[in-house]
């Protein structure tokens, strides 16, 4: 959010909770899951602690590459799940406690025993399927696409019966850009950005610019982007490019407003700790890949935060926030052309950087189980696979996959354990992609008295959808709850 750590790519939120004594090895659904390796040692992780290059304002003009037709996302076919019983595994033994445990059991399940691996990366298939063949040519007539000469992406949808218009800047800057000693960096410039531009030198003139107009604008950082949005009626539109346009090019990074910011930022990963479902969304991401920027909090932490200098954001925003690392965004009804000529009116002469690239993911294979005990009423869990990246071309088949398991009321993990059994109020599953790897994952909240039976149905769940796949009905339900 304007200020706020937004916009990630997950489902929902997952947490961890404290756990009880474990079930016994005896236990049939979990010999027999065929998903977990042998059993890893506990791994206790320690708390965890939870986005200005220069524009220039070019009035000059010059002739625009012409626009071409942005491909569409296309949609794979469907693999069937494995067949046949799953091969035996040890049973996940889950430490017992006598206190009131706290937070987190998440488990990663074992991506060799089928439900994801990135061996097959890059894609075995070539071309497109006929489907997706349709969809690509239906997009060309939605979106359109034009390169500036500095490289800024400039795509468009045009929506001819819309009264409002959508923009968005996307940076490609998020932790996996930033090196360890600065963590959190690309969150805590997102924050900055939003306190005074050079022509509109404080938060406040930002808000009421906005205000003024009644329109919305905000913005968020992830892992792989931070992105600066704004919505307001059409008739507004250049106002609010412009606007959005000067947070990322020209904002002021008034040394006072970079100290009480920084407060700002470590109220919020203070308030992290208070939260059970992120902290234990980190706790599992931190075992997933361990020692890396996809397995920290977005935001840093509060030795990382407390430590950057108003330089080093400085540094990092002519690093990152350059033209060609960029992409803008519009929707609504305007036609391309202009939102092109606005771009370039704005931002054509910005001359392009060498940004940092991205660091490669490396698929954690260490200890398989992390426990934090915490004083909550709930045990909050979560167990995770690695998964497929963003490209790949099954990336829509995991997501039916996922809403078959757990997204709505009527996927598998829901009508088992909620309305079955009883046993949570809040269990789904979810889907994490990014540029290398991925992952799926499920969430639950139970009584800590539980959370091994809630364990155990899980990988259950997860077994029988291994062994017997996705019947056409639930397919059906997948397709429609995805659309």
């Amino acid at each position: 959010m304007a200020g706020g750590r937004a916009a990630t790519p997950r489902l929902q939120e997952r947490a961890g909770g404290g756990v009880r004594p474990a079930p016994s090895s005896g236990q049939a659904g979990v010999q027999q899951c065929g998903l977990l390796p042998a059993a890893g040692p506990v791994h206790p992780v320690p708390a965890a602690t939870g986005v200005r290059g220069h524009l220039g304002s070019a009035t000059g003009q010059a002739e625009l590459p012409q626009a071409h037709a942005v491909p569409g996302p296309h949609r794979a076919h469907r693999r069937q799940g494995g067949g046949g019983k799953a091969p035996p595994c040890p049973a996940i033994r889950l430490q017992g406690a006598t206190a009131r445990p706290l937070l987190a059991c998440p488990a990663i399940v074992d991506p060799g025993a089928g439900l994801a691996d990135n061996n097959d990366w890059p894609p075995r298939r070539s071309g497109l399927s006929p489907p997706a063949e349709a969809r690509q040519r239906e997009l060309a007539h939605v979106y359109q696409k034009t390169v500036l000469p500095n490289g800024l992406r400039v795509i468009s949808a045009h929506l001819p019966h819309a009264y409002s218009v959508a923009v968005s800047v996307y940076v490609a800057a998020g932790s996996r850009y930033e090196r360890d000693e600065e963590a959190g960096i690309s969150h805590f410039v997102e924050h900055l950005c939003f306190k005074g531009t050079e022509a509109h030198p404080t938060a406040r003139h930002i808000a009421e610019v906005v205000d003024t107009i009644g329109g919305h604008i905000n913005g968020g950082t992830d892992r792989e982007l931070t992105v600066f949005y704004a919505k307001a009626a059409h008739s507004h539109f250049r106002l609010v490019l412009d606007l959005l346009l000067e947070l990322v090019s020209t904002p002021r990074f008034d040394p006072e407003e970079v100290e009480k910011e920084r407060q700002v930022v470590l109220e919020e990963l203070a308030a992290v700790e208070d939260s059970p479902p992120q902290l234990v969304d980190l706790l599992v991401d931190s075992i997933l890949w361990p020692g890396q920027p996809l397995g920290r909090d977005v935001a840093g932490s509060k030795e990382t935060v407390s430590a950057i200098s108003r330089e080093q954001a400085l540094a990092y925003l002519q690093r990152q926030y350059v033209p060609n690392n960029m992409v803008v965004a519009v929707a609504g009804p305007v036609q391309h052309q202009e939102v092109a000529d606005a771009v370039w009116q704005k931002a054509g002469r910005w001359p392009a950087g060498e940004p940092a690239p991205w660091r490669p993911a490396q698929n954690g294979r260490g200890p398989r189980l992390a426990l934090r005990y915490k004083e909550t009423e709930q045990a909050h869990l979560a167990l995770a696979a690695h998964a497929l990246p963003l490209q790949h071309p099954d990336r829509y088949v995991l997501s039916l996959l996922s809403i078959v398991l757990g997204e709505g009321m009527s996927s598998r993990l829901f009508l088992e354990l909620r309305e079955r059994r009883g046993l949570v109020y809040d269990v789904h599953s979810y889907v994490n992609q990014f540029m290398d790897t991925g992952s799926l994952a499920v969430y639950a909240g139970t009584d800590p008295e539980r959370a091994p039976l809630v364990v155990r149905l899980v990988l259950e769940e997860l077994a029988r959808l291994r062994a017997d796949g996705v019947g056409e009905e639930g397919l059906l339900r997948a397709r429609a709850l995805a659309k």
